[in-house]
C-alpha cells in the first residue's frame, strides 16, 4: 500500500476497504480454517461474496443500529458476521460468546442487546427489541468491553475510522511481505487479534490460518509453517522454550518463522535479544482497547529493545506529569452509557490511559507500568510492581506472578507448572539478590493453581 492509498484510507469504511481487497486481490487464499474434517480455504473473492450475502439478509431482517451479538460461531463465520454487521450498518456487539447464561445475563442487562446469532444459518436468531439506542452516536459501529484488569470492565464505543486508523497505524510501520501466513491463536472478540492481525492480514495480502483447537497450537505450527505470529508473552516464552530445545521435532517449526508480534502485556528485554540471536524479528507495540487499539508499534527495521516504538501516523502521544495521553483518529467515541467514565479519562480531547511513560531521544515509547499501581513506601522510595514481576518472569518456567504491597511488605504470589516448591523459593532468593534494596520480596506465596487472568494473559489488579 502506497502512500496515495494511506491518504485515501483514512477516509474509507469497512465497505470501501472490502472493495479494495476484492479488487486487488481476489482469488487469493484469504483464510483457512477446520470444519467437519478439513481444512476449509476461503479467497478474498469467496470472504467479498460472503460478506454482501450476509449483510444483505441483515438489512432485511435487523433494518439497521441495531446491536447484534455473535455468541457461538468461530473463526471465519465469526468475522464474516462482524463485518456484516457493519457493512449492513448496524453495530457489533463484541463479547466473549463463550459467556455462561447468567455471565451473559448480567451484559445484557446493561448492554440491552438487540438480537443475539446463534448459528450461521441465522436459523436460532433470537429477538430481543427492535428500539434505536439513543445513547449510541451516529457513527458507532462497535461496542466492545475493555479488558481491564481492575474494575468491572466498560465499555467502548468505536466508529468504523477509529478501526480503520489503528489498522493504518499498524501498516505505516510495518512493510509485511504480501503472500505470508500466520496461524490465529488469540481470541478474535479482542481488538488486539481482530484488528491488528485478522484486518491485518487481510489488508495486506496474507493468509490467516485459524487454529482450530487451542490445545494444537504446536501442532499447527508444524502442519503449516507460518511466517509470522500474534501473540502474547506467555506464547513467547512457549516459543522461547521450543527454540531453546534441541529437538529435531520443533525445528519444523523455525523453518519458515520469521517475525512474532507480541502484545498485550510487557514482555522481557532478555526475550526480544534472545529471538534476535534466532534471526527471529519479535515486534512489540503498545495500545489500549480506548485506542483501537494500536497507539505506536516497533518498526521491522529498527527494533530497539525496551521501547514499544514510535506513534502512529492517526494519533500523537504527549507525556503528562508521567502519564501517556494519546489523541487522533483512532480515539474512542466513549464508553457505553457510560458519561461521567467518559469524561473522567479526557482533558480536552487528550485520552488519558493511566500508564506512565517516557520517550527516548528519537521519541520511541517507555512503558513504566500504570499509573495506579504505583507502589510508594515509607521512606519515600517508589517503584511500579511491573518491573519487578518482569525480573521474576524472565524465568520460562514461571507461568504467573503478582507483586502485592501491603502493610509496607511486598509479597509475591508465583505459580509454576514445572518447579518445585523449593526450586522456586531458591529462584526468588536469587532474584532478590539482583534487586536494589527497596523492591526485595519480603514474602513468597506459592500458588497450587494459575490463578485467572484476562483473556489475553493480563494480571488482574484489585
Amino acid at each position: 500500500m502506497n502512500k496515495k492509498e494511506y491518504k485515501n484510507f483514512l477516509h474509507a469504511d469497512f465497505s470501501s476497504v472490502l472493495n479494495y481487497i476484492v479488487h486487488n486481490y481476489s482469488d487469493k487464499v484469504a483464510f483457512k480454517y477446520f470444519s467437519d474434517g478439513n481444512w476449509i480455504n476461503k479467497t478474498y473473492n469467496d470472504f467479498y461474496n460472503d460478506v454482501a450475502n450476509t449483510s444483505n439478509s441483515f438489512k432485511e431482517l435487523f433494518g439497521e443500529r441495531k446491536k447484534i451479538y455473535i455468541k457461538q460461531l468461530k473463526s471465519y463465520n465469526w468475522f464474516v458476521v462482524f463485518f456484516s454487521t457493519i457493512v449492513s450498518n448496524n453495530i457489533s456487539v463484541v463479547l466473549n460468546p463463550e459467556l455462561s447464561d447468567e455471565e451473559f445475563q448480567k451484559e445484557n442487562n446493561f448492554l440491552d442487546i438487540d438480537y443475539i446469532i446463534d448459528s450461521f444459518e441465522f436459523n436460532q436468531i433470537r429477538t430481543q427489541k427492535e428500539n434505536i439506542d439513543k445513547n449510541i452516536p451516529k457513527n458507532c459501529s462497535v461496542i466492545i468491553k475493555t479488558s481491564g484488569t481492575t474494575d468491572w470492565p466498560k465499555y467502548v464505543m468505536l466508529s468504523q475510522k477509529n478501526i480503520i486508523c489503528s489498522l493504518l497505524n499498524e501498516i505505516s510501520k510495518i512493510n509485511l511481505n504480501s503472500n505470508g501466513k500466520s496461524l490465529a491463536v488469540l481470541p478474535l472478540w479482542h481488538l488486539y487479534e481482530l484488528c491488528l492481525e485478522i484486518m491485518f492480514n487481510f489488508i495486506t495480502c496474507n493468509t490467516t490460518i485459524f487454529n482450530d483447537v487451542k490445545d494444537n497450537f504446536l501442532l499447527n505450527l508444524k502442519r503449516f509453517k507460518p511466517d509470522h505470529l500474534f501473540v502474547v508473552p506467555s506464547l513467547v516464552k512457549l516459543l522461547s522454550l521450543i527454540y531453546s530445545s534441541p529437538n529435531q521435532d520443533n525445528e519444523v517449526i523455525k523453518e519458515n518463522l520469521k517475525i512474532i508480534f507480541c502484545g498485550s502485556a510487557s514482555l522481557s528485554n532478555d526475550l526480544v535479544l534472545f529471538f534476535q540471536n534466532q534471526g527471529v524479528i519479535l515486534v512489540q507495540g503498545y495500545g489500549a482497547t480506548e485506542c483501537s487499539p494500536l497507539v505506536t508499534v516497533q518498526e521491522l527495521t529498527n527494533i530497539v529493545v525496551g521501547t514499544v516504538g514510535k506513534e502512529g501516523i492517526c494519533n500523537k502521544i504527549r507525556i503528562k506529569n508521567g502519564e501517556i495521553q494519546v489523541k487522533g483518529k483512532n480515539v474512542m467515541l466513549g464508553y457505553y452509557k457510560n458519561k461521567e467514565a467518559t469524561r473522567a479519562v479526557f482533558e480536552g480531547k487528550w485520552y488519558k490511559t493511566g500508564d506512565l511513560g517516557l520517550f527516548d531521544k528519537n521519541k520511541n515509547l517507555i512503558i513504566h507500568g500504570r499509573k495506579n499501581s504505583l507502589i510508594v513506601l515509607s521512606n519515600g522510595e517508589k517503584f511500579y510492581p511491573e518491573e519487578v514481576e518482569e525480573v521474576i518472569l524472565h524465568n520460562p518456567k514461571i507461568d504467573y506472578c503478582k507483586i502485592i504491597f501491603r502493610g509496607q511488605k511486598i509479597y509475591a504470589e508465583i505459580f509454576s507448572n514445572s518447579l518445585s516448591k523449593s526450586e522456586l523459593l531458591d529462584y526468588i532468593k536469587v532474584v532478590n539478590s539482583n534487586l536494589i534494596l527497596h523492591k526485595r520480596i519480603s514474602e513468597t506465596k506459592i500458588l497450587d493453581s494459575q490463578p485467572q487472568k484476562t483473556d489475553l494473559g493480563k494480571t488482574y489488579r484489585k
